[in-house]
């Protein structure tokens, strides 16, 4: 799953991992491009937003989790701090 927007300030830019670079643009369609890809969480393969959803909805924040994602074709743990989304 890629990772298609970091907030700032947010755990995920907080502990490294990247969002895309650019987007390119294909008919009418805005693509992003580049930044990490998730491929899973603690352990757990996920390829899915919904997937992804419902490993979260187990925790709680202050949580830590590993997130594994691709980058540069290479896998790579990232621990996260989770906190309550922002309005």
């Amino acid at each position: 799953m890629l990772i298609v927007g970091i907030q700032p300030n947010s755990p995920a830019d907080n502990d490294g991992l990247i969002g895309p670079e650019r987007d390119v643009r294909i008919g009418n369609y805005r693509i992003p491009v580049g930044g990490d890809v998730i491929v899973g969480i603690d352990g757990r393969e996920v390829s899915t937003v919904t997937e992804v959803s419902a490993i979260l909805e187990q925790h709680r924040p202050g949580d830590q989790i590993t997130v594994t994602v691709v980058r540069d074709r290479q896998p790579l743990d990232v621990r996260l701090t989770l906190m309550e989304e922002n309005p």
